[in-house]
């Protein structure tokens, strides 16, 4: 076990680029970006970072990946500043501001490299199962098997670098949102530390810290306590009203991605010195 471990995580390590943590992990260092955005999906599918370039130069680079909790987006935004440099940083919350412990589906993509002790420590507040996955060699892919296990590894051999690099992290989506109904979420009342320390993190470093949220189709609930608790937070959840520019009730298609992309051009790179 102990040798399948060392072949699956060198091949994580230095394999094809098949996540964005991957992606991070392999960068040349001092890298320095104009901007980086992170998130989840509603990072992923909303912020093009290739339209971004072509209409205004600067250029940056879409970070966000699929079911990225607070904890993910934080452990990621770590993961690049320790080799690399943004100016700015924009980070999308939404109703999932509460949510601060790993995500079961997030996490996946850091578990190959829970061996790493700077990397479990950040996991290591959430129960002895990361305990495990850090000191039994294999077990974690074991675990995880039907998503990092053998078929997964051959891919990472076989396969060249996912597409989202040819496109600075932006993914489309597609599709057009048939059911037409409002979208309430439960209000938000809690600190989420994640986000405290990164406010401070970014302060330290100098970089300016953005939050957003992006466009939710038929809103109807309060980002108030975003806009009184986070710095520099902007709320563009009813930007966009046009259901056909929508995939579901909270992404975007590739059309809304475009509308959406626009209109963060002229708030932030136009508006903002």
């Amino acid at each position: 076990m102990y040798i399948l471990d060392i072949v699956y995580t060198y091949i994580y390590n230095h394999g094809s680029i098949s996540n964005k943590v991957i992606w991070i992990r392999q960068m040349k260092q001092n890298d320095t970006l104009d901007y980086a955005v992170f998130g989840s999906s509603r990072a992923v599918y909303h912020i093009n970072p290739i339209l971004i370039k072509e209409k205004t130069g600067k250029d940056g680079k879409n970070f966000g990946y699929n079911a990225s909790s607070s904890f993910e987006i934080y452990l990621t935004i770590n993961e690049y500043l320790k080799n690399n440099f943004t100016k700015k940083i924009f980070i999308q919350v939404d109703y999932k501001y509460y949510k601060s412990n790993p995500d079961g589906v997030g996490e996946i993509s850091w578990i190959p490299f829970i061996n790493e002790e700077n990397i479990y420590q950040y996991f290591k507040p959430f129960g002895n199962k990361y305990l495990f996955y850090n000191k039994i060699p294999f077990y974690r892919y074991q675990k995880f098997d039907s998503r990092l296990g053998i078929r997964y590894v051959f891919s990472n051999i076989i396969k060249g670098d996912n597409e989202f690099i040819n496109f600075k992290g932006y993914n489309n989506r597609f599709g057009v949102l048939k059911k037409d109904t409002v979208f309430s979420p439960k209000e938000i009342i809690t600190v989420n530390p994640y986000f405290e320390d990164l406010i401070t993190i970014c302060k330290t470093k100098d970089i300016e810290l953005i939050f957003f949220t992006s466009p939710i189709y038929r809103f109807n609930g309060s980002f108030k306590y975003l806009d009184e608790r986070l710095p520099n937070y902007y709320n563009f959840s009813n930007t966009i009203s046009e259901i056909s520019l929508f995939s579901d009730s909270t992404h975007l298609n590739s059309k809304g991605a475009e509308v959406f992309t626009n209109i963060f051009i002229e708030h932030y790179f136009k508006i903002t010195p």
